[in-house]
């Protein structure tokens, strides 16, 4: 956060007339002369020199953070750079008085000694505030950036869910789901039944997620497996549900419907449009301080990668994985030769709630 240079100068100005003031109300009281112009000449020098030193001061405190792990080395050169700069500050105060000051009649080395001998303690106490004053603006910037980042992935997160529930119960799916309970009532009544529970406990995991943002792995693969249990009805036996998840793996962190986008990805352009027997795998492996996620399917003959248009699924899969981790996380598509497409999605590897 960044201060503007006009506004600098309406504070300085402002103080020196402040100071000014307090100090003629002050001195009567001491039984000192009061020498009003000579006064505000002494505070306005004051002020003019810090009006030239804020913004390095402020700059200082930017480039040379203690919010970072390198606090002594930092905190060590903003100490440096304020004695310094006091000194300076004081010498070209004193250089002020003598050029503007009404009771200076000739040049004396004592003016800027009586200048470093009054002001320098000033000098470092308000160099010091600024310092701090930077800091706790940045502090607050941050702080205001995560809020909103937190914002706007809580906003992605229910775009997404609502997104899962729109794709998922458009009508041909209910009507493809319902159809083929109906069918099996009249051919094997007890997997009617089962296809109904399926499909409530699909409902209740899809309305029951709470707006949680990040969720185990596990509770990711129950989603994952209700939505997949229906779709393997309707898709007669022809798909294939692979879990290739290791179990030392299940309890690790990921966002809520990272795998859903790109499981119904392959049911859509994979699965839907050939009559061919064919499985999706899911599969989770550490490598190093990452995990890598991959949803591949031996669906689609002859996949051209890069003619592959990214739909709305796999752009919201990758805002949010940039919003979420930055740079530390990434999304790629690949062909599973010899036939279908792999996702792979890695992202920092983190265990416990968050």
């Amino acid at each position: 956060m960044k201060i503007k240079f006009q506004n600098i100068i309406l504070f300085w100005l402002a103080f020196a007339l402040f100071i000014t003031g307090v100090m003629t109300l002050v001195h009567p009281m001491t039984n000192r002369p009061v020498n009003v112009w000579g006064e505000f000449i002494w505070e306005l020098a004051f002020s003019a020199v810090w009006i030239i030193g804020t913004p390095v001061a402020l700059r200082a405190a930017r480039r040379f953070s203690v919010q970072t792990d390198q606090k002594v080395k930092n905190g060590s050169i903003l100490f440096a750079i304020g004695i310094t700069l006091s000194v300076l500050q004081c010498l070209l105060h004193g250089l002020l008085i003598y050029l503007f000051h009404p009771d200076v009649k000739e040049f004396e080395l004592n003016i800027f000694l009586l200048s470093l001998f009054y002001n320098i303690d000033k000098m470092l106490i308000v160099y010091c505030a600024l310092v701090i004053m930077q800091h706790a603006m940045d502090f607050y910037e941050r702080f205001q950036e995560k809020q909103l980042s937190a914002s706007r992935l809580e906003t992605q997160l229910s775009q997404a869910q609502m997104h899962a529930l729109k794709m998922q119960l458009q009508p041909h799916f209910l009507f493809n789901t319902l159809n083929a309970i109906v069918t099996l009532v009249r051919k094997d009544p007890d997997l009617a039944e089962e296809m109904v529970v399926r499909l409530s406990d699909f409902l209740r995991i899809t309305l029951d997620s709470s707006g949680k943002q990040i969720v185990t792995l596990k509770e990711e693969l129950e989603f994952i497996k209700a939505y997949l249990q229906i779709e393997e009805v309707r898709f007669s036996g022809r798909l294939t549900y692979i879990d290739s998840v290791p179990a030392e793996l299940l309890d690790a962190n990921v966002p809520m419907l990272i795998l859903q986008p790109l499981v119904e990805n392959s049911i859509k352009h994979g699965f839907s449009h050939y009559d061919h027997a064919a499985s999706l795998t899911i599969s989770a492996e550490r490598s190093g301080d990452s995990m890598i996620l991959s949803v591949k399917d031996d669906a689609a003959p002859n996949v051209n990668i890069a003619e592959m248009k990214v739909g709305i699924g796999l752009t919201n899969t990758k805002n949010r994985l940039l919003a979420l981790y930055g740079g530390n996380a990434s999304m790629r598509i690949a062909q599973n030769k010899p036939f279908g497409v792999v996702v792979f999605v890695t992202l920092p590897f983190s265990e416990g709630r968050v």
